[in-house]
């Protein structure tokens, strides 16, 4: 499963547009193609995104990505804030597999992006253990054992929310 994966953290520059800062396991034009494609929606809408998620085609790659959506502060950009998103890329055919899989790419993405948010720079070159932190969600073995820890959980805050009503 998603035997050819890769990862590509993009961030909106006021003078470059959707720029790729970091990416592993796709070339570099295709890592710019994804951040243009994965940022053209959210920066047409507005200047502030809100964190959240989508799935997308990438038809001239034959890819698929899972995109998290953000937004950093920073007092210089314009509006305050500078969009990012952080883009799990598979081939196209495991598409599929991205949906069924985009809770526990969501959670990991949601940490991923809180250490994005903590030590990112504008325009300065990412620290190693910020380049780790994206390679992280590249690193899910086994994303069947995390879907299940995932649902398990949901399950026990399903149910102790319920016993807590009834007492």
């Amino acid at each position: 499963m998603f035997e050819h994966r890769g990862v590509c953290l993009a961030i909106f520059d006021e003078d470059f547009g959707p720029t790729s800062i970091y990416f592993k396991g796709i070339e570099r034009e295709a890592a710019d193609k994804i951040a243009l494609k994965t940022m053209v929606g959210a920066v047409a809408l507005s200047h502030h995104v809100e964190e959240g998620e989508s799935i997308i085609p990438i038809q001239e790659q034959r890819k698929s990505a899972f995109v998290y959506y953000f937004s950093i502060p920073d007092e210089k950009a314009r509006g305050g804030e500078r969009v990012g998103t952080l883009s799990f890329v598979v081939d196209q055919e495991e598409n599929e597999s991205l949906y069924r899989f985009a809770p526990v790419l969501s959670e990991h993405s949601k940490k991923i992006v809180q250490e994005v948010k903590k030590r990112y720079i504008y325009r300065q070159p990412l620290s190693q253990a910020l380049k780790d932190s994206v390679d992280s969600l590249l690193s899910i073995q086994d994303f069947e054992k995390e879907l299940a820890k995932k649902q398990k959980k949901s399950l026990i805050k399903r149910t102790l929310k319920h016993e807590k009503k009834i007492w």
